[in-house]
């Protein structure tokens, strides 16, 4: 029994070493030194039960966005600012391309699958991972410090990512590119576009949903995608009930600003058109999402 007790001590015990050296063999890591910055202290690391010791006012974000862990490393140089650099790893590329969505106010390319530049600020997503390099102070010597870490971080992640699917159910005619929003939380929506103090819509974990504005009338397009076509029905009924109670038999209404609204449920997914200046606006914007929906569910079959 006691050779028995110690082979199982010994096999769990390797499989805890195997776990860690291959956790650490995954973590993307920047380089030791960049021009004259010099990594400073090791690295520091956050999970989800301690991402509110780091970032206190955003960490329910993270959160809503399925994050598993962040890596903190510092940089710094005699006589000058102070750089961090942030590799979250989110658990997935559809996440990571939601919280990359929901903080870049542009989109370029040419680092990771997409990146936004702000001054003293590099973002950028890959894979499962959201990085994000900051620094305290915007200088020449800084900007070429960002994007010299942002590109050697993304050329160490061997996985490359796709979009979510769902943002293909958004019609291109008109798009804000930079304004689409990937999101799971009731939450997250609320604070790119306000709706209500409650989560009328029934968005958990298991929903997706994407958000786009189109041009020159600031219309929105709001696609949701539930577990089941149970779930959506019961969701629309309740959106429909405690948002715009006055609709139409054909799904379409005004808000109390006057802009006209429109909603339809089809399967799993619920469509909503805000903001739009007219019903014939609101019905193209909703017969073409439609349509690509349709492709959506093909592909899905």
């Amino acid at each position: 029994m006691k050779y028995y007790l110690m082979i199982v001590s010994i096999l769990s015990l390797s499989y805890f070493i195997g776990c860690q050296k291959r956790e650490v063999k995954e973590r993307v890591m920047p380089p030791e030194k960049v021009d004259n910055w010099m990594l400073a202290g090791e690295p520091e690391h956050y999970d989800g039960k301690t991402i509110f010791d780091y970032i206190d006012g955003a960490g329910e974000v993270y959160l809503a966005y399925n994050f598993r862990r962040v890596d903190v490393y510092r940089y710094t140089v005699s006589g000058g600012p102070e750089v961090a650099v942030e590799v979250y790893d989110m658990g997935s590329d559809r996440d990571a391309y939601g919280i990359f969505s929901y903080t870049r106010k542009e989109e370029q390319s040419g680092i990771g699958n997409g990146y936004d530049y702000l001054g003293s600020l590099l973002c950028f997503w890959k894979g499962r991972y959201f990085i994000n390099i900051t620094t305290e102070e915007e200088t020449p010597e800084t900007r070429a410090v960002l994007f010299d870490i942002a590109r050697d971080l993304s050329g160490k992640i061997g996985e490359k990512g796709e979009k979510p699917s769902l943002i293909t159910a958004l019609p291109d005619a008109n798009l804000d590119s930079a304004g689409i929003l990937y999101f799971h939380a009731f939450s997250v929506l609320n604070n790119e576009y306000y709706i209500s103090p409650e989560n009328i819509l029934n968005l958990d974990s298991t929903t997706e949903a994407v958000l786009g504005k189109y041009a020159p009338d600031n219309a929105v397009l709001l696609v949701v995608k539930y577990e089941s076509n149970e779930k959506a029905t019961v969701a629309e009924a309740k959106f429909v009930r405690n948002y715009i109670p006055n609709l139409d038999k054909d799904g379409f209404g005004t808000n109390d600003k006057g802009k006209s609204v429109g909603i339809n449920g089809e399967g799993k997914y619920l469509v909503v058109v805000l903001e739009a200046v007219s019903r014939d606006a609101a019905e193209k914007i909703m017969t073409e999402c439609r349509k690509l929906i349709s492709q959506l569910e093909l592909k899905e079959k």
